[in-house]
């Protein structure tokens, strides 16, 4: 097919496919990215692969490394076609602290794009991460877990402090509508008696 019917977003190859190293044959096209730098966000060790060929249109995915401030990626991932930040019930504003994960993308090259049609997956962890409340109405803080993103759900497993009390927790969070559960929530800690006056009880 035409070369630009492969590549529907040109301003985004503009802007980033320069002088890189890469490979063609009339199954795929392959571009590897050892390190590069979007806003805030460093990807590395990163292929772009662009294949089916002779499908209405061809598909992307994207496979790499991304390290950068969990806020900025969250805010990436929001985009109203994956809108993860809203569905986990993120204020943005409040967020804080680092991702280090290995992130893939998968999508069909539509001009248009249903949602449904987006694959991402992330794998990796949270380092001193910082929210909203969350859970009980507790504000999230010191939050170091490991993390896996996908379409079906969430799962973090790691240390937390909410609301101030230092928390063993694994979560799982379900995103598809047929589930039988929305949220699993298993937590281990120790309250004191000072925990147990900052959260108004004497």
């Amino acid at each position: 097919p035409p070369f630009s019917n492969l590549f529907p977003y040109p301003s985004l190859f503009r802007s980033y496919l320069v002088n890189v190293p890469g490979r063609f044959d009339d199954e795929a096209v392959i571009i590897n990215l050892t390190e590069g730098q979007i806003d805030t966000v460093t990807a590395s060790e990163t292929e772009l692969r662009i294949a089916d060929f002779e499908a209405d249109f061809p598909s992307l995915v994207v496979n790499g490394r991304a390290q950068g401030p969990f806020k900025d990626v969250m805010t990436a991932l929001n985009h109203p076609r994956v809108g993860y930040a809203d569905y986990l019930s993120l204020d943005l504003e409040q967020v804080g602290g680092t991702l280090d994960a290995q992130m893939r993308f998968a999508l069909p090259l539509k001009p248009s794009l249903p949602a449904e049609e987006v694959e991402v997956d992330i794998s990796g962890q949270l380092i001193d991460v910082r929210t909203n409340a969350l859970f009980a109405g507790l504000p999230i803080r010191e939050a170091n877990l490991q993390t896996v993103i996908d379409g079906d759900g969430l799962v973090a497993k790691g240390t937390v402090t909410a609301g101030g009390i230092p928390l063993t927790i694994n979560w799982h969070q379900y995103f598809q509508a047929s589930a039988d559960i929305g949220t699993a929530l298993d937590f281990r800690g120790t309250m004191t008696d000072e925990h147990l006056a900052g959260l108004g009880f004497n």
